[in-house]
């Protein structure tokens, strides 16, 4: 999951955006963004996980200082993150899973990457998947 949220940030980062830009969302604020992004590869997507973290991935930097990512967990913008990451696979691929990445930008809108496509492996997860036919 490290390399998956260094690479997350590492594309993030590449467009010049601190902290304080991003907008922090709840998971469903975005599912169907992230579900859209997924269509492009998978037929019929679906989602099968999410997830976000809270604090500093060790050994990224940008500009000599750590990049926090935020994830709420009490007060009015509880349940909320800066960026979550969606997983989904297809009934008729359930070994194929893609990791979706959605942060919102403010102003600057919304980005949306397919980590799957810059070689991210996730293969190791579809032991973890049901397979629902």
């Amino acid at each position: 999951m490290k390399k998956f949220f260094s690479l997350a940030l590492a594309f993030l980062l590449t467009f010049g955006f601190s902290k304080a830009q991003f907008v922090l969302h709840t998971a469903s604020d975005n599912v169907e963004t992230a579900r859209a992004k997924a269509d492009s590869a998978l037929n019929s997507p679906r989602l099968v996980s999410l997830g976000t973290v809270n604090g500093t991935i060790p050994g990224l930097e940008f500009g000599g200082s750590s990049i926090p990512l935020q994830f709420k967990t009490s007060g009015s913008d509880k349940g909320k993150a800066s960026a979550w990451a969606y997983f989904f696979n297809s009934e008729a691929e359930p070994d194929s899973v893609r990791a979706i990445i959605v942060a919102d930008a403010g102003i600057l809108g919304k980005i949306v990457l397919d980590a799957t496509a810059y070689g991210l492996d996730l293969s190791a997860l579809s032991a973890f998947v049901p397979n629902a036919s």
